[in-house]
C-alpha cells in the first residue's frame, strides 16, 4: 500500500513534467484537475494544499492548527468547487486531487514544513489521547484516535523520512495502548520498523521507553531472545534514571512472557504510583502471587485494585481485575459468582469491542457451565468464544481458547474430540503453562478412558513445566491415578495441593474424576481426614517434593 500512495503521489509530478510517456488519460485528467486548480483564490490554493497533507481528511480543527489560517470560507469555497468533500465533520479529498495537491505542495517547497506541521498534532492528539484511553472517557478516544489513524501513520511516515528520532518515539509510545486495545499491534508493526531504530539521541526520559518499544517490535517479529534483553534493559535504564513507570513500560514484561518481572518492577514503584498505573500494578502484583501459590495474598490484591478500577472508568482494566476475581471466585466454589464476575467483565469487553478478551471470557464461562453440568450452555458459550476469535485481527491467544475447549470436550464425554484439540496445543513453540495444561488435559483423558498407565507420562510434563496452581491441578490428577489401590496416598496428594495454593480448591477441577470422593469411600471420613490434613499441613517446599518426587 506504501509503494501504491508513493506512486499516486508521483502522478502529478510526471505529468507536469511533461514525460512523453503520459497516458492521454492521465493528461486529461490533470486538465481537469488544472480547470478546478487554476481560479482558486491564493488563499483557497493554500488550504487544498495543507488538506492535501491529510490523508484521513481533517476536521475544522486539524486544518486550522495546521494552516494557521481561519479557514472555513477557503472551505466551503473547496466543497462548492467540488475539489473537497464534506463528510459529517470531516474534509476530505479524492485521492487524484489530493495527489494533485501534494505535488502543487512540493514545487511550493513547503511540503516538509507542512508535514512536520501536520506531524507535531497529530503527535499533541495521540499524547492527550492516551491517558484517556484508561478513563471513563476511553470510547469518545477511541473514537477520535480511529478517525484519525491515517494521519497517525502519515506521520510516523514523515518522522522515518525526516530523521526524527524523537518523534519517532514519542508517537508509538502515544499509540502503543491504542494498538493493543484494537488488536492492532502487528499491524503496528509495519508503521514503526522505521522510526524505533533511527539514530540520534533522544530525550532522558524517552530512552527506556524507546528500548521497551523496540523489545516489543521484537516481540512481534519473533526474536524472543531480543526482545527480552531490550525490555529488561529498560526497565534497568528506567530505575536507574528513577523515571516515571508509564504503560508500556508497565506492561512490557507481561508482553514477553514475564510476569514476575512485570509484578517484581511495579512493586518497586508501587509507593510513587496513582491511579491507573497503581490499579494496574496491583493486579500484576496479583497475577504473579497467585502464581507463587499466594492466593489469599492474590485475592486481597486483586480486590484492591478492582475497587480502584470501579473509580476510575476504565472498562478494559476493570474487566480484567473482574476476570481475575472470577478466578478466586471459582477457587472458593462459588461459580455463581464467577459467571457474574465475568458476565460484567463480558460487557465491558464488548464496548470496548475488544474480541481477544471477549473470546476468553466466554471461553472461561463455558468452563463453569461445563463443570456444572450444564454441557449445551457450555458449548453455546464455547460456540461464541470461537465467533470472536474468528473475527479476531490476529491469532494470537487462540491456544487458550483450545484449552478451554479441551476442558469443555472433556466434561461432556467427547474423548476423541479432545484428543485431536490437545495435539494442536503440544506445540513446542507454545508457552510451558499452555503444554503444561495440555500434559494435564491428556493424562485426564487417558484416565477416563480407563489407561491409567497412560497418564503417567503427561503428568511428568505437567509437573515439570507447571506454576504452582498447574502443580496443584496436576496433583488433584495424579490422585485420581491412586484413588483406589492407594488412597491414602490420594488424600495425602490432595492435602498436598491445598498445602501448595494455601487454599482448599473448590473449583471442581477435580470433581471430573472425583478423587476425592473415591478416596473417601475407599478410607471412611476419619481416615481420608487424616491423610488429607497430612499433606495440607506441609510446608511448600515440602508440599512441592511430595507432589513433584524426584
Amino acid at each position: 500500500m506504501e509503494q501504491i500512495a508513493a506512486k499516486l503521489d508521483d502522478r502529478f509530478r510526471l505529468l507536469s513534467s511533461g514525460s512523453r510517456t503520459a497516458l492521454p488519460r492521465h493528461r486529461t485528467l490533470q486538465a481537469v484537475v488544472d480547470w478546478s486548480w487554476d481560479p482558486l483564490s491564493g488563499e483557497e490554493r493554500e488550504l487544498a494544499m495543507v488538506l492535501a497533507a491529510f490523508p484521513g481528511g481533517a476536521t475544522l480543527e486539524a486544518l486550522e492548527a495546521v494552516s494557521g489560517l481561519d479557514p472555513l470560507d477557503a472551505l466551503t469555497a473547496l466543497v462548492d468547487k467540488s475539489l473537497v468533500e464534506l463528510s459529517g465533520e470531516r474534509y476530505r479529498m479524492q485521492e487524484t486531487v489530493r495527489s494533485y495537491g501534494m505535488a502543487r505542495l512540493a514545487e511550493s517547497g513547503r511540503d516538509r514544513a507542512v508535514r512536520d506541521g501536520h506531524a507535531r498534532y497529530f503527535l499533541r492528539l495521540a499524547e492527550a489521547a492516551d491517558p484517556e484511553l484508561r478513563g471513563a472517557g476511553q470510547l469518545h478516544w477511541m473514537d477520535r484516535l480511529r478517525a484519525e489513524h491515517d494521519n497517525v501513520v502519515a506521520a510516523l511516515r514523515f518522522a522515518a523520512e525526516a530523521g526524527d528520532a524523537e518523534l519517532g518515539v514519542r508517537l508509538p509510545a502515544a499509540m502503543w495502548w491504542f494498538w493493543y486495545l484494537q488488536g492492532m499491534l502487528t499491524e503496528s508493526v509495519r508503521w514503526t520498523r522505521g522510526v524505533l531504530d533511527l539514530p540520534g539521541e533522544v530525550p532522558e526520559e524517552l530512552r527506556p521507553v524507546r528500548l521497551v518499544l523496540q523489545g516489543l517490535l521484537h516481540q512481534q517479529l519473533g526474536d524472543v531472545a531480543a526482545a527480552r534483553e531490550a525490555v529488561l534493559a529498560g526497565l534497568d535504564l528506567r530505575d536507574r534514571l528513577g523515571r516515571p513507570a508509564g504503560v508500556v513500560l508497565l506492561v512490557g514484561p507481561v508482553m514477553i512472557g514475564d510476569l514476575m518481572a512485570a509484578a517484581r518492577a511495579g512493586e518497586r514503584l508501587l509507593p510513587g504510583l496513582t491511579g491507573w498505573e497503581r490499579a494496574l500494578t496491583l493486579m500484576l502484583m496479583s497475577s504473579a502471587a497467585e502464581s507463587d501459590g499466594d492466593i489469599a495474598g492474590a485475592f486481597t490484591l486483586i480486590d484492591g485494585a478492582r475497587r480502584e478500577m470501579e473509580l476510575l472508568g476504565d472498562r478494559w482494566a476493570l474487566s480484567s481485575a473482574l476476570r481475575l476475581l472470577a478466578e478466586h471466585h471459582d477457587r472458593r466454589g462459588d461459580p455463581g459468582a464467577a459467571i457474574e464476575a465475568r458476565s460484567r467483565a463480558l460487557r465491558l469487553a464488548g464496548e470496548l469491542g475488544v474480541l481477544e478478551d471477549q473470546a476468553a471470557i466466554l471461553a472461561k464461562i463455558a468452563i463453569s457451565y461445563a463443570r456444572s453440568g450444564e454441557h449445551d450452555r457450555a458449548r453455546s458459550y464455547m460456540e461464541a468464544s470461537w465467533d470472536c476469535a474468528r473475527r479476531m485481527r490476529r491469532q494470537e491467544g487462540v491456544e487458550y481458547l483450545r484449552l478451554s475447549q479441551i476442558e469443555v470436550l472433556l466434561w461432556s464425554g467427547a474423548l476423541e474430540q479432545a484428543r485431536r484439540e490437545l495435539t494442536a496445543v503440544e506445540d513446542p513453540s507454545y508457552p510451558p503453562d499452555v503444554r503444561a495444561w495440555a500434559a494435564c488435559f491428556r493424562a485426564m483423558a487417558a484416565l477416563l478412558d480407563g489407561d491409567r498407565p497412560g497418564a503417567g507420562p503427561s503428568l511428568d510434563i505437567a509437573m515439570e513445566l507447571g506454576d504452582l496452581p498447574i502443580l496443584a491441578a496436576a496433583a488433584h490428577v495424579r490422585a485420581a491415578t491412586l484413588a483406589d489401590d492407594e488412597p491414602a496416598r490420594a488424600a495425602y496428594l490432595l492435602g498436598a495441593a491445598t498445602a501448595l495454593l494455601g487454599t482448599e480448591d473448590r473449583s471442581g477441577f477435580g470433581d471430573l474424576l472425583r478423587p476425592a470422593e473415591r478416596a473417601r469411600a475407599a478410607l471412611g471420613d476419619e481416615a481420608f481426614a487424616a491423610a488429607y490434613e497430612s499433606g495440607a499441613a506441609l510446608a511448600r517446599d515440602a508440599a512441592l517434593s511430595a507432589v513433584r518426587p524426584a
